[in-house]
C-alpha cells in the first residue's frame, strides 16, 4: 500500500510539472499568432499535436488558422477538416472550413442534401457516437439486471426504450462511420496531373486544381489512386501532390 501511494504521489508530482509546460507552450503559440509570427505559431501548434495522443479540434483549428495566414491553403484546409471531424458543431471551425472550400468552388454540404438533414447527421462526432453507444450499453446491462431481480414493469419499459435507443444510435454510427474513416486529401499543387495509371508512362487524363478535396481509393508506391467527386472520375496522382487529411 505504501509503495502504491508513493507511485501515485510521483505521478501527481510529474503531472504537476508537465501541465504548466504544456499550457505555457500553448500560450506561446497563441502569443506568436497574435504578434503575427504565424510560422512560429504553426511550428508550436504542430509540436503540440505531435506530443499528444488525443489531438483536439482546437489545436487543429489554431494550426489551420496559422497555415492560412501563411498562405499555405492546402495545409490549412486539411487541418480545418480534421478539426471539423472532431467537433462538427463548432461554428468557427465550420465557417472557416466552408469559406476555404468555397474559394475553390467546393461545398461541405452536397447540393442534393438538405442543410438541416446534413446538420443533424453530423451533429455528433464519431467519437461522441461511440461514447453514447457505450453509455447506452452499460445502461441496458444495468437495467436488465434490475429487471431480472425485481421484475418491475417500469424498468421493463425503460429496458425497451434503451434497446430502441441502442438500435437507432447503432444505425447512425454504422452509417456515419464510412464518412469519417474515408481517406481524403487536399491537392497541394497548382495543377496536379491525374494519370490513367500509377506511373509517368501512363497518359494524363485531366488536371486537378490546388485546394481541391479528393478521395483516396488506393496507393501504389509513390502514387495514389483518387476519386474526384465533383467530376465522378478516377485517376492516379503523385503522393507528393496531396496533403492527406
Amino acid at each position: 500500500m505504501a509503495k502504491l501511494l508513493k507511485k501515485l504521489t510521483l505521478l501527481i508530482f510529474v503531472f504537476a510539472l508537465i501541465c504548466p509546460l504544456l499550457f505555457a507552450q500553448e500560450s506561446e503559440a497563441q502569443k506568436a499568432y497574435n504578434q503575427g509570427d504565424y510560422l512560429q505559431a504553426a511550428q508550436l501548434y504542430q509540436e503540440q499535436l505531435q506530443n499528444t495522443s488525443k489531438p483536439s479540434a482546437a489545436l487543429y483549428y489554431n494550426l489551420a488558422n496559422s497555415y492560412y495566414k501563411l498562405g499555405l491553403t492546402p495545409k490549412a484546409l486539411a487541418n480545418y477538416y480534421r478539426a471539423w471531424r472532431l467537433n462538427p458543431r463548432d461554428k468557427d471551425i465550420r465557417h472557416n472550413l466552408t469559406f476555404v472550400m468555397a474559394q475553390n468552388v467546393q461545398s461541405l454540404i452536397p447540393s442534393d442534401v438538405p442543410e438541416s438533414a446534413f446538420n443533424l447527421f453530423f451533429y455528433l462526432s464519431i467519437i461522441e457516437l461511440e461514447g453514447l453507444l457505450w453509455l447506452l450499453g452499460w445502461l441496458f446491462a444495468l437495467v436488465l439486471i434490475l429487471v431480472l431481480i425485481t421484475s418491475n414493469k417500469k424498468l421493463r419499459q425503460i429496458l425497451i426504450l434503451t434497446t430502441i435507443c441502442i438500435g437507432l444510435v447503432g444505425v447512425w454510427y454504422w452509417v456515419r462511420l464510412p464518412f469519417d474513416t474515408k481517406p481524403l486529401a487536399v491537392v497541394n499543387k497548382t495543377k496536379a496531373e491525374v494519370r490513367s495509371g500509377p506511373g509517368e508512362n501512363f497518359p494524363v487524363n485531366l488536371s486537378v486544381p490546388r485546394n481541391h478535396i479528393v478521395e483516396i481509393e488506393d496507393r501504389k508506391g509513390q502514387w495514389s489512386q483518387i476519386l474526384i467527386p465533383s467530376e465522378n472520375t478516377q485517376g492516379w496522382i503523385l503522393k507528393e501532390d496531396l496533403e492527406e487529411i
